[in-house]
């Protein structure tokens, strides 16, 4: 069990999670010059073999499949409120808004 004794040790484990969240975010943003580079180094840096495999095929990633799949009229919204078309919009985005508060 970590201890507030262990600040490196915190630290460390912070930072692992950090890139882990950076490597994620970065696969789900639309792929740019430099992006792939940017994947590559963080893949090298999680020890999580799922999202090292992902962060690989990341390498076939291009912005013509992004626009397909996340762009206005793609087969994948980005977007929590296209998954609810029968609740209040305002009502989801308050809920969101709560959650993250808290």
């Amino acid at each position: 069990m970590e201890t507030l004794l262990d600040p490196a040790r915190q630290a460390r484990r912070l930072m692992s999670e950090a890139v882990r969240w950076r490597l994620i975010g970065l696969l789900l943003e639309r792929p740019r010059g430099g992006w792939l580079d940017e994947v590559r180094a963080l893949a090298a840096e999680v020890d999580d073999g799922d999202l090292r495999e992902a962060a690989e095929a990341a390498a076939e990633a291009s912005e013509g499949t992004y626009m397909l799949l996340f762009a206005e009229g793609g087969f994948v919204s980005p977007r929590e409120i296209t998954y609810c078309p029968m609740e209040d919009p305002g009502h989801i985005l308050g809920n969101l808004a709560d959650f993250y508060k808290s």
